[in-house]
């Protein structure tokens, strides 16, 4: 696999001036956030609620960068074909209380099945417990409502949750509905 540093992922504008889809930031950044994460956007023209999610994700990435960049590239295998997942989990083990991994589940077109279901998390220390828990898109972020297709989140979106690695990679978590074209960003935590 190519490092992600070397991988082109910008934040581009909201419509793309090379394809003219249109994506929220929480999906741009998401999908950025996994390479180097370069800015391909006038950001002047950026305010209010907008400029202040860009101000999170810059500080999420630098939070992250070197688990990012020394990590282990993970893609997993899910049985939805609509949905892809992949990530990076620490080299070694975490200590306690750092981000173990990172995984963005990404929604590439309108799912076939009415719920994704549990989604099987790959890579973890199977006798270690984690903190699982949703940071992107969050409650206050302006795309958060056009994110999920369902009415009620699940639970876990907004308190977390603990699991052990084995429990994550045999069972699997319980996944939200994604509309198309969008992400949700997952942080685990070791305890």
């Amino acid at each position: 696999m190519v490092p992600p540093e070397l991988v082109g992922g910008h934040i581009g504008p909201t419509t793309s001036h090379t394809t003219a889809r249109t994506h929220d930031l929480s999906f741009r950044a998401i999908t950025a956030l996994f390479g180097h994460f370069g800015m391909e956007w006038d950001v002047r023209q950026v305010a209010g609620a907008e400029r202040e999610e860009l101000k999170r994700f810059i500080a999420l990435f630098k939070e992250h960068r070197d688990l990012i960049h020394s990590g282990r590239m993970v893609r997993a295998d899910v049985p939805d074909e609509s949905l892809m997942l992949h990530g990076v989990v620490a080299a070694g083990s975490a200590e306690a209380g750092t981000t173990a991994a990172l995984f963005a589940l990404v929604s590439t077109r309108t799912a076939f099945a009415e719920q994704p279901g549990k989604v099987t998390i790959p890579g973890l220390d199977p006798d270690r417990s984690y903190r699982v828990e949703a940071i992107s898109p969050t409650p206050g972020d302006t795309d958060y409502a056009h994110t999920f297709t369902q009415v009620q989140p699940l639970a876990w979106l907004a308190t977390g949750a603990v699991a052990n690695g084995r429990f994550l990679a045999e069972v699997g978590v319980p996944m939200p509905i994604l509309n198309p074209e969008h992400a949700l960003l997952v942080r685990f935590t070791a305890l």
